[in-house]
Order: structure tokens, then sequence, then C-alpha cells
């Protein structure tokens, strides 16, 4: 895990005497090494080194000391897999020159096929399969990988950058192209940096964010002329064209299995893909929400013998208030596991302090003060143990049908399919503990939904295919991301491993979701390794906090202030904020949540320095 930075010109060498203090802005997503390539006066490629490059490499020229070049690619390792200096990159082979940022889990499987085929290995790490599997396969390589990543590779006999991204934007790229130059970095500072683009806000995203409630779920950005890399693409520059293609082009679908048969494949599936998460050389721990999913993660990991007495660490973030905390069914998991557990509890008088080192982080404004929990388990990962490596549940609502918003998604399946009996029941058990969903079938947006369901045959399954390509899942990757690496840690989702998400996407919806539960198939495998507590839950917390008492509280006096001082900004065209902020303050109208997303874009573009 680590970060990646560069550019490249077809044509011209350009001034590179800035790039590297803005590569050295990423320096928290690797501190353990770095290292640079780049073309030299007479074409040839040379490897550099930086400040914090290690001893086996510092014979190399500085980086700092190229003052035009037409190429740099640079990296910021977080040594994960073979820790020797093995796994120092740009990785070389043949012509090819490789920054790589992210984990290639079924890479021993990889490197086995390869040295079938001809290829020898040197190190134990997955950069130097990557590398090998791209000289053998070519850009067919990147559907054989099983992980997560972003990579760079320079072709130098070709004359040109080849870009990737996982299937499901777990790792982030982000790029910049004009008059034939193409930026390209982990995180968006470097190229407001290193590129001197005019530091523009991109309205339609701002728009987006503030009446839509999204964010993160095309290829724009928050800044004018910096565009995300899409999920499951490569992009290749040569002769200064640039072209993307998609190489994940799987669609959902509806397979049929009998209940043995899905039960079956989803535990093998489930197991590989812990086992595999596992792998790393460093001390790897979990998160632990109390919820079904990272409780059915470390349980599992119980069960295929990785948790042992109190050798595996877990972390939780808590609140003193009992309705927003899961604590009691973290200790049930606890007990039954004998994980060594760390519990966080969040202090809303510190949000305040923290909040300029998020939105650094994040780069784009975030839609809720879970954001915070997170930052604050990552935190006390860093400070408190030796950790390196998490486990998480996310994908699995995704997938398996745990969010409020999917059992609409059912009752319009069951209205395309005239399956009238099982409308009644779904309906009734939301009245009963799901009140707020049972609303908003009366609503027009439901009618909606049954219209689009008549038109598909696997409604749900779809439904689940555009939560995961698109939002919102890719947000929540996002803070992922910037959270755990700004702590230098890395994250892993079982859930998304891809194998699994293409049978969840083309699975019946009877395994997902019915009258009496969620998540069924989930539940079943986990039935004879969770607590029952946990199992039987019909509540959905997650990373929830007592932010709506937050903002009314300890908050209130910055809301009031920042609210007041929005008024005079000409930047945003939000008509009538005063008089809804004090319909939602005195009458308590409103979405408090949007109330949050005004907040946290004014402190957003005060940080930056927009305004």
């Amino acid at each position: 895990m680590c970060g990646i930075t560069g550019f490249y010109s077809s044509q011209s060498p350009i001034n590179s005497s800035n790039y590297y203090p803005a590569h050295y802005l990423l320096k928290h997503r690797g501190p353990d090494d770095e290292g640079f390539a780049y073309l030299d006066g007479e074409g040839k490629v040379q490897l550099a080194k930086g400040n914090d490059t290690i001893r086996a490499f510092r014979s190399h020229p500085h980086i700092q000391s190229i003052e035009k070049t037409r190429l740099v690619i640079g990296q910021r390792r977080l040594s994960i897999i073979d820790l020797s200096e093995a796994g120092h990159q740009p990785f070389v082979f043949n012509d090819l020159y490789m920054v790589f940022n992210g984990e290639l889990f079924n890479y021993k499987t990889l490197r086995t096929e390869l040295q079938g085929l001809g290829y020898t290995f040197l190190t134990e790490s997955d950069t130097e399969v990557v590398i090998k599997a791209y000289h053998c396969w070519g850009e067919s390589a990147f559907n054989k990988f099983n992980g997560m990543w972003a990579l760079v590779i320079y072709d130098h006999k070709n004359s040109q950058m080849v870009l990737s991204r996982d299937r499901f934007g777990i790792k982030p790229l982000f790029y910049h192209f004009e008059n034939g130059v193409l930026y390209f970095a982990s995180e968006m500072k470097f190229i407001l940096s290193m590129a001197r683009i005019s530091w523009q806000l991109n309205q339609n995203a701002v728009s987006t964010y503030l009446k839509d409630n999204k964010s993160s779920h095309s290829t724009t950005t928050f800044w004018q002329d910096i565009y995300e890399l899409e999920p499951g693409h490569s992009m290749v520059l040569k002769d200064k064209k640039l072209t993307k293609k998609r190489y994940w082009n799987f669609q959902p679908s509806l397979v049929k299995r009998t209940p043995q048969a899905a039960f079956e494949e989803f535990t093998h599936l489930f197991e590989d893909a812990v086992r595999l998460r596992m792998q790393a050389d460093v001390e790897v721990g979990s998160l632990l929400s109390g919820g079904l999913d990272s409780t059915t993660i470390v349980c599992t990991l119980q069960k295929l013998g990785f948790i042992n007495k109190d050798n595996f660490k877990s972390f939780s973030g808590v609140h003193d208030q009992k309705e927003f905390t899961e604590t009691h069914y973290i200790h049930d998991t606890v007990k039954k596991t004998g994980l060594n557990a760390a519990y966080i509890k969040t202090n809303p008088k510190r949000i305040l302090e923290d909040l300029p080192t998020l939105n650094k982080h994040i780069e784009e404004p975030f839609r809720s003060l879970a954001v915070y929990t997170q930052y604050l388990i990552y935190k006390t990962i860093n400070n408190t143990s030796d950790v390196k490596v998490v486990i998480n549940g996310q994908g699995a609502d995704e997938l398996f049908g745990g969010y409020n918003q999917q059992y609409l998604v059912l009752l319009a399946e069951y209205v395309s399919k005239l399956q009238f009996g099982k409308f009644g029941k779904s309906l009734s058990f939301l009245r009963k503990h799901r009140p707020n969903t049972y609303e908003r079938v009366y609503r027009l947006n439901f009618i909606r939904m049954v219209k689009n369901a008549f038109q598909s045959g696997h409604y749900f399954n779809q439904d689940g295919y555009n939560q995961i390509t698109k939002s919102p899942l890719r947000e929540y990757f996002k803070y992922d991301d910037r959270m755990s690496m700004s702590q230098g840690v890395e994250a892993r989702a079982p859930f998304m491993d891809y194998r699994l998400v293409e049978f969840g996407l083309t699975l019946d919806t009877q395994f997902k979701v019915n009258h009496t539960t969620n998540k069924k198939i989930i539940r079943d495998y986990a039935a004879p390794l969770i607590p029952e507590s946990v199992r039987l839950r019909k509540d959905k917390m997650g990373f929830t906090t007592p932010q709506e008492l937050w903002q009314k509280r300890e908050l209130k006096a910055s809301f009031d202030h920042t609210f007041e001082k929005m008024a005079n900004q000409k930047i945003f065209d939000i008509p009538n904020l005063n008089v809804a902020y004090q319909a939602y303050q005195k009458k308590n109208k409103g979405d408090f949540y949007y109330f949050w997303r005004v907040y946290n874009l004014y402190h957003w573009c005060k940080d930056w320095g927009v305004f």
C-alpha cells in the first residue's frame, strides 16, 4: 500500500522543479520508502532517490536535481508484503517501469501460472507478479487480478503510459490532461501543486453534493479539470492521445441456485476471500462495529484459525449516548472470540480542532461525521498498536440487502412479479420495524422504482450493481482510503472480492431480503459462529454518530457563525439559506445532514483557500 505520483509528456520536456515538493505532500501514504524513475536528456530511463529512500538505493541522483524531463513516476511505500528492499519501487522489468498502490491477493496463484509460462521471480512481493503479468498478458492481466489497486506502467519500448484502477475503486487514481501532458496521483493535492492549474471549484459537483447528497459518483471531482479514472477501467497515453477502456464488463443477472448450492458457494467464496486478505508480513487487525458484517468476519477468522485467545486486535468506535452505540453487541463478540479489543470514544469538542485535518486529507467535503469516527479509530490504531492492516465489512450491505432503501427495491420487485402476498408481509415488517422506510412506500419515487422493476428481470441485483459502481460505495471507499492512509494503515474488505461480488449480483433476492430479515445468506452462514444477539438484530447502525445532537449543542456556536458568514459568500447560490437555517435551529425543521453539508462545504473551501 502506498501513494503514487507522476507525469508524462508525449512531446517536449517540462519543468520538473516543482515535482518533488508536490510528491512529498503524499508522505503520509508511505512512511517506509520512496523511489522514482525519469527520462534523461538522451531518452533513457534512470532511477532516482528522495529524502526518505532506503539505504540500498541512496546512490541514485536525487529527483529534485532533475530540472526538465518528459517523465517522472514516483512512489511512497507502506511495506505490507515482502518488507525487504526487494519491494522497492518503481519496479523494473525489461522496458517496463511501474509504480503500484494496493494489494494483489491472488498473486501466489498468478505467480505459479507465470512460472509455468517460463517467468522467474526474484522477490516474494505481489508487485513483481503484477508487472510480469502485464508483460505476459498486457491489459488482459487486469481481469486476472483479485485485489485493490491503482497502478501506472511506463512502457519505454512503445513510448506509452498505462494506468489501471481496480474494479470497485477501492484505491484512488486522479489525473489531469492538458496539451499532451498527463499528471496522475493517488491524491489530488499533488496535481493541484504540480500542474499549477487554477484552483477552481466544479460547481456541478458542489450542486450535486448539496442538493442530491452525492459525492464520488462520476469521473468529475470538486476541482475543475481534475478527474478520477473510473473503477474497472484502464487508460493509455500514446502520441498525445488518451484512450480509456473498460476491462471489467460484468453485468448483473439472475442465476438460479438451490438453497444448498447458494449456501455452499457463498461459504467457499467468503472464507477464501477472508483467508486471502490475511496475507501480510505485518500485524493484521479488524474493525468491529457490532453489526452483522464485521462480526461475521472476526468470527470467521476464529473459525479459520487466525484468532487464538487475545492474539488478534479489534477496534471499535463508541459514544456516550446509548442509542448511538453498539457496545453491548461488541462485548458479546469479544467474549465469544477472545479478541484484544480497543474502544475509541468520539469527543465532539475536538471536532472543530480536527476538521481542517479531515478536509485536507479527504480533499472533498464529506457528508457526515461518521468519517470523524473512522479518523479517530485509525489514529488510535497508529498511535497505540503495531497493526498495519485492518479488515472491515465494507460492501456487504450493497451486495446482500443491508440498507433500508433496499426494502423499497424488494417491494418494487414483488409488485413487478405480481407477488402481492410477499409484498404485504414485507410491508407489515417495515411498518413494525422500519417505520421511516415504510412511509416512503407512499411517495412518488416508489412508483418510479416499480416502473424500473417491470423493465428488469433482476431489479434487486441491478440496484446493487448501481450502488457498488456509482454511489454510495465509491464514496465510502474514498473515506476508507484517506482516513486509513492518513495514519499509515491499510484497509481491506473481504466482501469486495470480485468473485463474491459477481456471485452476489447474480443471486436470487430470496437469499438476501424477505419479510423477516435482510442479508439472509450471511445470517445463515454466521448462525453457528456469531453471538445470537448480533445475528438476530433487526436494527442497523454502522458508523452512526450522535451528529444531530452535536449540531444543536457542542457545534451550535460554530454553526451559527458559519451560516452568518455563508450569507455573504457569493460563490454559493443557496436561496433562502438563513430562513431555512433558522427554521432548523428554532423549529427543528429540515434535514440536519443537509445543514452539515452546507457547513462543511464552507469550512472545506476555507481550509483549501478557495476564499
